[in-house]
Formats: structure tokens, sequence, C-alpha cells
């Protein structure tokens, strides 16, 4: 297992969101390639390991500024890569909720308008 995937593991284990955005603040630091690919390897690790949906959307919605603010620093790049960084992104977070739609019976009902709203606003995009 690499560093960033041990990191994300412990993470995951925690689930503590204050440490979850301490390192999502940290990538603001990195080029943004490895920021996304980072945010690449949480979100796939948080759908395999986090079984409960509260915890998958309270974490999401947790990293989801920070990301949109990843996202904003992709501005100084030439039109290509911001707009490929842009689209990964919003992948990325629409698979996050619809993963949550898939798991429908187990979601609770409170947490389902969320995820079809995130899902679908991401989808647009």
């Amino acid at each position: 297992m690499t560093e960033p995937e041990n990191n994300i593991d412990t993470l995951l284990k925690e689930l503590d969101q204050d440490k979850i955005k301490v390192w999502f603040n940290a990538l603001k630091q990195q080029p943004l390639p490895t920021a996304i690919d980072f945010f690449e390897h949480f979100s796939k690790r948080l759908l395999e390991v986090v079984e409960d949906p509260a915890i998958i959307l309270k974490t999401t919605e947790t990293i989801r500024p920070i990301i949109y603010q990843l996202d904003g620093l992709s501005d100084k790049l030439p039109a290509e890569q911001r707009t490929a960084s842009h689209l990964r992104i919003l992948n990325l977070e629409s698979a996050i909720y619809e993963h949550l739609l898939n798991m429908a019976p187990q979601v609770p009902e409170a947490i389902l308008p969320q995820a079809v709203h995130r899902c679908l606003a991401t989808q647009i995009q």
C-alpha cells in the first residue's frame, strides 16, 4: 500500500471529520492533479469501506467545499486542462451520490433527496 492509501485507510477507520477536513485542506498546497488523484483514491475507498450511507453523505458534505476550492484553483490552468480537471471532479462527486442512490433501500429517506439533488446537479454541470 502506498503512503496516500495508508493515510486514506487511517482516515476512513477513524472517520474523524475534522482530520478529514485537515487532510483535504492540505491538498491546496499540492499540484491540482495530485490533489484530484487523492480525492479519487479517497472517494473510491470511502465507497468500498464505509457501509453507512449517512456517514458517506456526511463525509462527502465535509469535503465538498474544499473540493470546490481545489476546482477553483484550476482557473489558472489552460482551458483544456481546466475543463478536464473540472469534469474529473464532477464525475467523482457524481459517482459518490450515484452510489448512495444505488444503496436506496438502506438509505434513510431524509438522505435520498440530498443524494438525488447532488447527483443530478453534478451531472447537469
